[in-house]
């Protein structure tokens, strides 16, 4: 009973990689038949090994993009119009990340909001010397200050920068490793089937 839950189980991921990658129904039957334990710890270790070598190959791609495009700033433009131009959706939602993420930065310093406390001669001066001097707690000059004080602006700006600029690299990255996973897979079915 317990070896036939133990097939069981490697039936569920071969239906499901049959369906995924749209496997001939005659290999899947096969695979049925055939597949032993080791077998399929061998495919795990494989899946495994490929998946760091892919994460390591997109690390490295997006390394090189990152380093060509310091050293190539008009292809860096080029690219970020076409891109533009063939991710009418993708776009704006990482420009409008990138430059809130710099507004909500920069707005409170502008105005005047210090990280040690309102700047001598700026707008937040003026308002607190309108209040007299006493900043009531809980107020909307209390929460600038603090907020500016304790760093959260530029924590949630450095985020939202941090998000637009990870959805772009994302975008680069899989579209640049789209070949390469496709290799992948091929080279994982090779491998499958020569340890069957």
């Amino acid at each position: 009973m317990k070896q036939n839950n133990k097939h069981e189980h490697h039936t569920y991921y071969i239906d499901a990689a049959a369906m995924e990658y749209k496997t001939p129904p005659g290999l899947a039957k096969s695979l049925h038949s055939d597949i032993s334990r080791e077998s399929f710890n061998t495919i795990i270790e494989v899946i495994n090994q490929s998946f760091i070598m892919l994460i390591r190959s997109a690390a490295r791609t997006t390394k090189e993009n990152a380093q060509y495009y310091y050293d190539h700033p008009r292809d860096a433009w080029d690219d970020l119009k076409n891109y533009a131009h063939n991710n009418p959706r993708e776009f704006p939602l990482i420009c409008a990340f990138i430059i809130g993420g710099i507004v909500v930065i920069v707005v409170p310093l502008a105005i005047g909001f210090g990280p040690v406390g309102p700047v001598l001669g700026s707008l937040a001066a003026g308002w607190q010397a309108g209040m007299g001097g006493v900043v009531v707690s809980g107020s909307a000059f209390a929460l600038m200050q603090s907020l500016t004080m304790t760093g959260v602006f530029t924590a949630v700006g450095c985020s939202m920068i941090a998000a637009g600029l990870q959805g772009s690299l994302v975008a680069a990255a899989t579209r640049s490793l789209s070949g390469e996973v496709s290799r992948l897979r091929v080279a994982i079915a090779g491998r499958f089937s020569r340890r069957l």
